[in-house]
């Protein structure tokens, strides 16, 4: 019975998007643009080159204000030859201030480990293939192509 319902929700995410959607209990909008901008300058602190950070945005999901909510999207940035990443999956978990907008949070995996982040940040080591993805597929995060 879990997996069906896991399986529902899951399905109900993949066409998620409108800002009046409902998911067991929890809204699902796209990020406002001040948001995304707050998040980039967050999320891009491990970087080797944070200002060459580029994100491609997902619908979130909204829960309780001041929870760590887990968040999937592409990003890409600079290798250290200087050379783009490409886009690529990652798994963060972003938090809301007092007034309920998303303003930081913390990357915690990429697909392909790719060099563009500093060595010394704690960024989950995927050098085992599906990882991030499966994470992602865990939270909902299973259309990408909905990430703009």
């Amino acid at each position: 019975m879990r997996r069906f319902a896991a399986m529902a929700v899951c399905l109900i995410l993949c066409g998620c998007g409108s800002s009046s959607d409902k998911v067991v209990g929890l809204d699902v909008r796209q990020l406002a643009p001040a948001e995304q901008e707050a998040l980039r300058r967050s999320l891009s602190q491990t970087l080797r080159e944070p200002d060459a950070a580029q994100f491609k945005w997902m619908p979130v999901l909204v829960g309780p204000s001041g929870k760590a909510t887990n968040y999937c999207g592409l990003i890409s940035g600079r290798t250290n030859t200087g050379a783009s990443s490409g886009f690529r999956k990652f798994a963060a978990a972003i938090a809301q201030n007092s007034s309920g907008a998303f303003d930081h949070g913390v990357i915690q995996h990429v697909e392909g480990a790719p060099a563009m982040f500093d060595p010394s940040a704690a960024i989950g080591d995927q050098t085992e293939a599906g990882t991030t993805a499966e994470l992602c597929k865990s939270w909902g995060y299973v259309e990408f192509s909905q990430a703009r």
